[in-house]
Protein backbone atom coordinates (compact mmCIF):
# COMPACT_ATOMS: atom_id res chain seq x y z
CA UNK A 1 0.00 0.00 0.00
CA UNK A 2 1.25 3.35 -0.48
CA UNK A 3 2.38 5.83 2.20
CA UNK A 4 -0.42 8.38 0.79
CA UNK A 5 -3.32 5.96 1.02
CA UNK A 6 -2.08 4.44 4.12
CA UNK A 7 -2.40 7.55 6.09
CA UNK A 8 -5.69 8.36 4.69
CA UNK A 9 -6.68 5.09 5.75
CA UNK A 10 -5.20 5.70 9.25
CA UNK A 11 -6.92 9.50 9.06
CA UNK A 12 -10.65 7.37 9.03
CA UNK A 13 -10.06 4.69 11.19
CA UNK A 14 -8.70 7.11 14.08
CA UNK A 15 -12.40 9.85 13.35
CA UNK A 16 -14.56 6.64 13.00
CA UNK A 17 -12.83 5.61 16.59
CA UNK A 18 -13.11 8.97 18.52
CA UNK A 19 -16.59 9.19 17.30
CA UNK A 20 -17.70 5.59 18.48
CA UNK A 21 -16.41 7.03 21.81
CA UNK A 22 -18.94 10.26 22.21
CA UNK A 23 -22.30 9.62 22.97
CA UNK A 24 -24.98 9.09 20.12
CA UNK A 25 -26.56 12.16 19.06
CA UNK A 26 -29.37 12.28 17.05
CA UNK A 27 -29.83 15.14 14.75
CA UNK A 28 -32.82 17.79 15.34
CA UNK A 29 -32.76 17.02 18.54
CA UNK A 30 -32.52 18.91 22.20
CA UNK A 31 -29.77 17.24 24.50
CA UNK A 32 -29.89 18.56 28.19
CA UNK A 33 -26.95 16.61 30.67
CA UNK A 34 -26.97 17.14 33.79
CA UNK A 35 -23.20 16.73 34.37
CA UNK A 36 -22.19 14.25 37.69
CA UNK A 37 -19.63 17.50 39.30
CA UNK A 38 -20.61 16.28 42.61
CA UNK A 39 -21.94 18.24 45.75
CA UNK A 40 -22.39 21.17 43.24
CA UNK A 41 -24.48 21.96 39.74
CA UNK A 42 -23.54 21.95 35.95
CA UNK A 43 -25.87 21.37 33.19
CA UNK A 44 -24.82 21.25 29.60
CA UNK A 45 -27.03 21.97 27.07
CA UNK A 46 -26.95 21.43 22.91
CA UNK A 47 -29.42 22.44 20.57
CA UNK A 48 -30.51 21.05 17.54
CA UNK A 49 -28.76 24.14 15.98
CA UNK A 50 -25.26 23.39 17.23
CA UNK A 51 -26.12 26.14 20.30
CA UNK A 52 -24.03 25.13 23.32
CA UNK A 53 -25.06 26.65 26.74
CA UNK A 54 -23.63 25.62 30.17
CA UNK A 55 -25.88 26.48 33.46
CA UNK A 56 -23.26 26.87 36.18
CA UNK A 57 -20.15 24.64 36.09
CA UNK A 58 -19.91 23.20 39.51
CA UNK A 59 -17.16 22.84 42.31
CA UNK A 60 -13.98 21.79 40.56
CA UNK A 61 -12.29 20.95 37.43
CA UNK A 62 -14.39 17.43 37.31
CA UNK A 63 -16.83 19.82 34.78
CA UNK A 64 -13.81 19.34 32.41
CA UNK A 65 -13.74 15.69 32.10
CA UNK A 66 -17.69 15.46 32.04
CA UNK A 67 -17.80 17.88 29.24
CA UNK A 68 -15.24 15.50 27.60
CA UNK A 69 -17.54 13.03 27.81
CA UNK A 70 -20.32 14.73 25.71
CA UNK A 71 -18.85 16.61 23.34
CA UNK A 72 -16.13 16.00 20.75
CA UNK A 73 -12.73 16.98 21.43
CA UNK A 74 -12.33 19.50 18.19
CA UNK A 75 -15.27 21.21 19.53
CA UNK A 76 -13.68 24.07 21.91
CA UNK A 77 -16.57 26.93 21.72
CA UNK A 78 -19.46 27.62 24.41
CA UNK A 79 -22.28 29.90 23.13
CA UNK A 80 -23.39 30.43 26.06
CA UNK A 81 -22.46 30.40 30.03
CA UNK A 82 -25.13 31.55 32.87
CA UNK A 83 -23.46 31.76 36.03
CA UNK A 84 -26.48 31.17 38.66
CA UNK A 85 -24.75 32.39 41.69
CA UNK A 86 -21.12 32.45 42.78
CA UNK A 87 -20.57 30.04 45.39
CA UNK A 88 -17.95 27.89 44.84
CA UNK A 89 -20.08 24.70 43.72
CA UNK A 90 -21.35 26.45 41.07
CA UNK A 91 -18.83 29.47 40.10
CA UNK A 92 -15.25 27.07 40.61
CA UNK A 93 -15.74 24.92 37.85
CA UNK A 94 -16.62 27.88 35.40
CA UNK A 95 -13.53 28.78 35.86
CA UNK A 96 -11.47 26.07 34.53
CA UNK A 97 -14.29 26.50 31.84
CA UNK A 98 -12.95 30.08 31.01
CA UNK A 99 -9.67 28.66 30.47
CA UNK A 100 -10.02 25.55 28.73
CA UNK A 101 -12.94 26.69 26.29
CA UNK A 102 -13.77 29.84 24.09
CA UNK A 103 -16.62 31.20 26.13
CA UNK A 104 -18.73 33.55 23.57
CA UNK A 105 -20.87 35.39 26.08
CA UNK A 106 -22.01 35.36 29.93
CA UNK A 107 -25.04 35.69 31.91
CA UNK A 108 -25.57 36.37 35.50
CA UNK A 109 -27.69 38.85 37.76
CA UNK A 110 -23.96 41.62 39.03
CA UNK A 111 -24.36 40.11 42.71
CA UNK A 112 -20.91 40.59 43.96
CA UNK A 113 -19.21 38.39 46.90
CA UNK A 114 -15.57 38.78 48.41
CA UNK A 115 -13.92 35.12 47.84
CA UNK A 116 -10.88 34.48 45.48
CA UNK A 117 -13.30 32.42 43.29
CA UNK A 118 -15.26 35.43 42.65
CA UNK A 119 -12.03 37.43 41.94
CA UNK A 120 -10.78 34.76 39.47
CA UNK A 121 -13.84 34.98 37.90
CA UNK A 122 -14.02 38.77 37.10
CA UNK A 123 -10.49 38.91 36.15
CA UNK A 124 -11.16 35.73 33.51
CA UNK A 125 -13.99 37.97 32.17
CA UNK A 126 -12.36 41.16 31.90
CA UNK A 127 -8.80 39.50 30.59
CA UNK A 128 -10.63 37.41 27.90
CA UNK A 129 -13.20 40.29 27.12
CA UNK A 130 -16.10 38.02 27.52
CA UNK A 131 -19.01 39.98 26.94
CA UNK A 132 -21.10 39.96 30.11
CA UNK A 133 -25.64 40.81 30.46
CA UNK A 134 -26.79 40.94 33.58
CA UNK A 135 -30.07 39.97 34.17
CA UNK A 136 -33.35 39.62 35.97
CA UNK A 137 -36.69 38.62 35.63
CA UNK A 138 -38.32 38.90 33.14
CA UNK A 139 -35.87 39.14 30.72
CA UNK A 140 -36.00 36.89 27.55
CA UNK A 141 -33.50 36.22 24.67
CA UNK A 142 -33.98 33.42 21.53
CA UNK A 143 -30.69 31.36 21.75
CA UNK A 144 -30.46 29.10 19.02
CA UNK A 145 -33.59 27.61 19.03
CA UNK A 146 -34.58 27.45 22.17
CA UNK A 147 -35.94 30.73 24.33
CA UNK A 148 -34.74 31.34 27.63
CA UNK A 149 -36.70 33.78 29.52
CA UNK A 150 -35.15 34.89 33.64
CA UNK A 151 -37.69 33.97 36.50
CA UNK A 152 -35.05 35.48 39.37
CA UNK A 153 -34.51 37.69 40.75
CA UNK A 154 -36.97 39.57 40.22
CA UNK A 155 -34.95 42.90 40.38
CA UNK A 156 -31.58 44.18 39.13
CA UNK A 157 -29.08 43.24 41.44
CA UNK A 158 -25.98 44.74 39.57
CA UNK A 159 -23.25 45.50 42.62
CA UNK A 160 -25.22 43.91 45.38
CA UNK A 161 -23.36 42.51 47.97
CA UNK A 162 -26.94 40.57 49.60
CA UNK A 163 -26.44 39.00 53.10
CA UNK A 164 -28.27 35.76 51.69
CA UNK A 165 -26.14 35.24 47.89
CA UNK A 166 -29.17 33.01 47.03
CA UNK A 167 -31.44 36.23 46.64
CA UNK A 168 -29.58 36.80 43.26
CA UNK A 169 -29.95 33.37 42.05
CA UNK A 170 -30.28 33.69 38.49
CA UNK A 171 -33.28 31.27 37.64
CA UNK A 172 -34.09 30.59 33.78
CA UNK A 173 -36.91 28.56 32.17
CA UNK A 174 -35.65 27.27 28.81
CA UNK A 175 -38.42 26.62 26.11
CA UNK A 176 -37.91 24.70 22.58
CA UNK A 177 -41.05 23.88 21.07
CA UNK A 178 -43.57 22.20 23.32
CA UNK A 179 -40.50 21.36 25.92
CA UNK A 180 -39.56 23.44 28.89
CA UNK A 181 -36.71 22.44 31.49
CA UNK A 182 -36.86 24.91 34.83
CA UNK A 183 -33.23 25.38 35.91
CA UNK A 184 -33.53 27.08 39.35
CA UNK A 185 -30.19 26.89 40.59
CA UNK A 186 -30.34 27.51 44.65
CA UNK A 187 -33.60 28.99 45.30
CA UNK A 188 -35.01 28.53 48.41
CA UNK A 189 -38.82 28.99 49.42
CA UNK A 190 -39.17 32.59 50.34
CA UNK A 191 -37.62 33.31 46.90
CA UNK A 192 -39.95 30.39 44.71
CA UNK A 193 -43.07 32.67 47.12
CA UNK A 194 -41.90 35.56 45.58
CA UNK A 195 -41.35 34.51 41.73
CA UNK A 196 -45.17 32.73 42.56
CA UNK A 197 -46.67 36.34 43.39
CA UNK A 198 -45.11 37.78 40.47
CA UNK A 199 -45.98 35.56 37.80
CA UNK A 200 -49.56 36.08 37.13
CA UNK A 201 -50.54 34.57 33.58
CA UNK A 202 -50.87 35.41 31.32
CA UNK A 203 -47.54 37.33 31.49
CA UNK A 204 -45.21 33.87 32.57
CA UNK A 205 -45.78 30.33 33.41
CA UNK A 206 -43.52 28.89 35.34
CA UNK A 207 -45.21 25.38 34.33
CA UNK A 208 -42.24 23.05 32.88
CA UNK A 209 -41.59 19.62 31.34
CA UNK A 210 -38.94 19.01 33.55
CA UNK A 211 -37.92 20.97 36.93
CA UNK A 212 -33.79 21.16 38.58
CA UNK A 213 -34.76 20.80 41.90
CA UNK A 214 -33.56 23.53 44.00
CA UNK A 215 -30.55 24.02 46.08
CA UNK A 216 -29.59 20.37 45.50
CA UNK A 217 -32.63 19.42 47.70
CA UNK A 218 -32.00 20.94 50.14
CA UNK A 219 -34.81 21.42 52.81
CA UNK A 220 -35.13 25.24 52.60
CA UNK A 221 -36.81 24.75 48.70
CA UNK A 222 -39.30 23.13 46.94
CA UNK A 223 -42.70 24.43 48.28
CA UNK A 224 -45.56 22.57 47.47
CA UNK A 225 -47.33 25.59 45.58
CA UNK A 226 -44.05 26.13 43.51
CA UNK A 227 -44.02 22.46 42.52
CA UNK A 228 -47.73 22.37 41.75
CA UNK A 229 -47.05 25.70 39.41
CA UNK A 230 -44.15 24.21 37.84
CA UNK A 231 -45.83 20.54 37.40
CA UNK A 232 -42.88 18.85 35.62
CA UNK A 233 -43.32 15.53 34.26
CA UNK A 234 -39.80 14.96 36.12
CA UNK A 235 -37.20 16.22 38.44
CA UNK A 236 -33.77 16.08 37.98
CA UNK A 237 -30.80 16.51 41.57
CA UNK A 238 -27.80 17.34 40.90
CA UNK A 239 -26.06 16.45 43.90
CA UNK A 240 -22.95 14.97 45.22
CA UNK A 241 -22.73 11.11 46.93
CA UNK A 242 -22.76 11.19 50.34
CA UNK A 243 -22.29 14.73 50.96
CA UNK A 244 -22.32 16.70 54.57
CA UNK A 245 -25.46 18.27 54.20
CA UNK A 246 -27.66 15.62 53.98
CA UNK A 247 -28.96 16.62 50.40
CA UNK A 248 -31.73 15.51 49.04
CA UNK A 249 -33.67 15.76 52.26
CA UNK A 250 -35.86 13.01 52.83
CA UNK A 251 -38.99 16.08 53.08
CA UNK A 252 -38.49 17.18 49.81
CA UNK A 253 -37.82 13.18 48.19
CA UNK A 254 -41.62 12.94 49.99
CA UNK A 255 -42.90 16.12 47.95
CA UNK A 256 -42.11 14.64 44.91
CA UNK A 257 -43.24 10.98 45.48
CA UNK A 258 -46.60 13.06 46.91
CA UNK A 259 -46.52 14.49 43.34
CA UNK A 260 -46.08 11.60 41.73
CA UNK A 261 -43.24 12.89 39.94
CA UNK A 262 -39.99 10.34 39.01
CA UNK A 263 -36.66 11.84 40.43
CA UNK A 264 -32.86 11.43 38.64
CA UNK A 265 -30.11 12.75 40.83
CA UNK A 266 -26.44 12.64 39.95
CA UNK A 267 -25.10 11.03 43.39
CA UNK A 268 -26.72 7.52 42.65
CA UNK A 269 -27.35 7.80 38.71
CA UNK A 270 -24.07 9.90 37.67
CA UNK A 271 -24.59 12.14 34.32
CA UNK A 272 -28.30 12.21 33.21
CA UNK A 273 -28.94 13.07 29.79
CA UNK A 274 -32.40 14.47 28.48
CA UNK A 275 -33.15 14.00 25.19
CA UNK A 276 -36.00 16.12 23.34
CA UNK A 277 -37.41 14.96 19.71
CA UNK A 278 -40.91 15.15 17.93
CA UNK A 279 -42.97 16.28 20.97
CA UNK A 280 -41.25 13.02 22.87
CA UNK A 281 -38.67 13.54 26.04
CA UNK A 282 -36.13 10.33 26.92
CA UNK A 283 -34.31 10.61 30.50
CA UNK A 284 -31.31 8.00 30.22
CA UNK A 285 -28.52 7.75 33.51
CA UNK A 286 -25.14 6.67 33.25
CA UNK A 287 -25.96 4.06 35.75
CA UNK A 288 -29.25 2.72 32.95
CA UNK A 289 -31.91 4.13 34.16
CA UNK A 290 -34.60 5.28 31.53
CA UNK A 291 -37.87 6.72 31.50
CA UNK A 292 -39.69 7.80 27.97
CA UNK A 293 -42.79 10.59 27.78
CA UNK A 294 -44.50 12.08 25.17
CA UNK A 295 -45.33 16.17 25.16
CA UNK A 296 -48.90 17.57 24.16
CA UNK A 297 -48.32 20.20 22.50
CA UNK A 298 -49.81 23.56 24.03
CA UNK A 299 -53.76 24.43 22.81
CA UNK A 300 -53.35 27.87 21.13
CA UNK A 301 -56.54 30.45 20.58
CA UNK A 302 -57.61 30.77 16.79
Amino acid sequence: MKKGALIIGLAFLLAFTLASLLPESTPGALDIWMLNVGQGESVFIHEPDGTTILFDGGPDDSVLQELGSVLPPWQHTINLVILSHPHADHIRGLIDVLQRYTVQAVWSSGTIIDTADFRTWIHLLTTLHIPVRHVHAYFQEKVGDANLEVYHPLVDMVGQEPEETHDGDVSVKLTYQSFSFFLAGDLNEDHENAMLASCQPPKCSLQSTILQVPHHGSATGLAVSFLQAVNPEAALIPVGLNNTFGHPRPEILAKLATAGIPVFRTDTEKRIHVLYKDDNVSIDTETGEHLTFGVNVPFVPP
